[in-house]
């Protein structure tokens, strides 16, 4: 063999390796979860087969965090959007019984702050947001993460998402919001996410669905990349 070909394999295997890796170290969080300790749940479109859920874990004292892909609506992409969003949880939970944080990547650092802070000390029961909450943010009480729009979201993702909750003693759930019509590698990642809190098992499975072409890059396996959360 060739030492040119030797180093070329050389290097896929240590790239690949490193990927694998990464991944590994984003989804350790919930790899040692007991099983029941967290449930993840597949729903269709629209809130109406969860809204009395919310509504029960809040009257326990819970918090919730519900994410969404876009910030505002896309004459492009057909998924859904914080703001929308956030207006219609805002009439489904109102004032003054329900309190809602909202927090997205084009905040000023000190208003996305303060809309972290109120939610971390209890102060609003529903955070709404976007991706920017999907590391460093730590809330024992929060008990159940809504994802909207969640075939758009890679595993890796999800999973980081969907380890923001089950912080706490108490049981908690992920649910993870899809289209009607969503593709076999969508399928593929919501089977995976709801049969399975293991870290490595979902490295695995993302590292399949990138397939061959990706090994060097870093792309995860979600519908498109988004350059503002």
């Amino acid at each position: 063999m060739k030492e040119s070909t030797l180093l070329e394999m050389q290097n896929k295997i240590k790239a690949i390796t490193n990927v694998l890796q990464q991944l590994i170290n984003e989804n350790t969080q919930l790899r040692d979860l007991s099983v029941g300790t967290l449930e993840t749940l597949k729903l269709m479109p629209g809130y109406d087969t969860a809204i009395e859920f919310l509504k029960k874990e809040i009257a326990k004292g819970r918090q919730i965090y519900i994410v969404y892909p876009l910030i505002m609506e896309s004459e492009t992409l057909d998924f859904n959007n914080l703001m929308d969003g956030f207006e219609a949880i805002s009439r489904t939970f109102p004032m003054p019984q329900y309190q809602v944080s909202m927090v997205h990547g084009k905040l000023k650092p000190e208003d996305k702050e303060f809309e972290m802070n109120r939610f971390i000390k209890g102060e609003t029961q529903i955070m709404v947001a976007t991706t920017v909450i999907e590391v460093g943010v730590n809330v024992p009480n929060a008990s159940v993460m809504v994802i909207e729009s969640a075939e758009r979201f890679g595993l890796s993702q999800l999973h980081q998402l969907r380890g923001r909750v089950g912080r706490g003693a108490e049981q908690s759930f992920c649910i993870l919001m899809t289209g009607d019509k969503i593709s076999d590698d969508s399928k593929k990642r919501m089977e995976t996410m709801v049969r399975t809190n293991d870290g490595f098992e979902i490295a695995e499975v993302d590292l399949q669905l990138r397939g061959p072409g990706d090994l060097l890059g870093t792309q995860q396996s979600g519908a498109l990349d988004l350059l503002i959360a």
